[in-house]
């Protein structure tokens, strides 16, 4: 097996499957509160269940396309365990499945893929799991997100699955939009994982809403990244419109890039093990991190 092809292969498709109320200040100040003990609270976390729901729609020269992507996250800290699980719908169709562990044991970590119906493993640094991972540390992504709201519209009071929950209805200012929307990761599971600034150019502020319980817990984020992408995909049009190859090539139109994130049973998750199938996975050995991305 060539196993930088393979990576560079399973990092692309794994990439590209993984696929608002009033205003008062006195809001302001108690949604910003809210935020704060919700952030603080995160950031003790030591495990955590999550899941990632992505509903993509657009507009291309062969008509109106869909995707939706459903991501299972189980992450612990002390020892390290991770289980991640990608389901992806393209049309209404199953169109891929990935899933990985990461499991440190004497201080040493290794990650399990399946990929093409095949189990795979190899022992990885922090780096590595960064680099080809790092979306999916929904501690570090959550907590980006609560970092970067502001202008608190309303702070509403809702009930789901029984309990009561505080709503804060805030905004992504333009003027950290771009490296918000870099440092999540948000596009990656569309194939961008290389973003800079500079595709960003022009996009302006984003909403976002939270939910928050008694417990100062974040239990639900959600937001429509639409116009962000829309975006990036004008700007990356107007760079090749007019090179050879691109002679009618219309532009994306972007309708809905709509992602909900449920974080459950914070600092109360259970591990449920690493799968059979997975243990009896074929060993290869990792690529340097720099090779990767070459």
């Amino acid at each position: 097996m060539n196993v930088k092809k393979f990576f560079a292969f399973f990092i692309a498709v794994t990439m590209s499957f993984s696929l608002f109320g009033c205003s008062s200040k006195s809001d302001d100040a108690y949604g910003a509160e809210l935020i704060e003990k919700a952030r603080n609270n995160l950031e003790q976390a030591s495990n955590y269940d999550a899941e990632i729901k992505l509903n993509f729609e657009f507009v291309n020269n062969s008509g109106t396309e869909t995707a939706f992507v459903d991501t299972k996250i189980s992450d612990f800290r002390e020892p390290y365990m991770k289980h991640i699980a990608i389901a992806s719908e393209g049309g209404g169709e199953n169109i891929g499945y990935s899933e990985f562990y990461i499991i440190e044991e004497n201080g040493r970590k290794t990650l399990y893929m399946y990929f093409n119906e095949k189990w795979y493993k190899t022992t990885v640094d922090d780096e590595y799991i960064f680099y080809t991972l790092g979306q999916y540390d929904m501690k570090e992504i959550v907590n980006i997100f609560l970092s970067a709201a502001s202008e608190i519209s309303s702070v509403d009071e809702e009930e789901r699955n029984g309990v009561k929950l505080k709503k804060v209805n805030a905004v992504i200012d333009k003027s950290i939009i771009a490296e918000t929307i870099i440092n999540t990761g948000v596009f990656i599971a569309a194939g961008m994982s290389s973003l800079t600034p500079e595709y960003l150019e022009g996009a302006g502020p984003m909403k976002i809403s939270f939910w928050i319980d008694d417990n100062d817990n974040v239990v639900k984020i959600s937001f429509d990244a639409a116009e962000a992408y829309q975006t990036i995909s004008d700007n990356l049009y107007d760079m090749v419109k007019d090179l050879e190859g691109y002679e009618g090539t219309k532009k994306l139109v972007i309708n809905k890039y709509a992602i909900d994130i449920d974080m459950i049973n914070i600092n109360n998750a259970e591990w449920s093990g690493i799968s059979e199938d997975a243990l009896k996975a074929e060993e290869i050995s990792a690529p340097e991190t720099g090779d990767i991305s070459n």
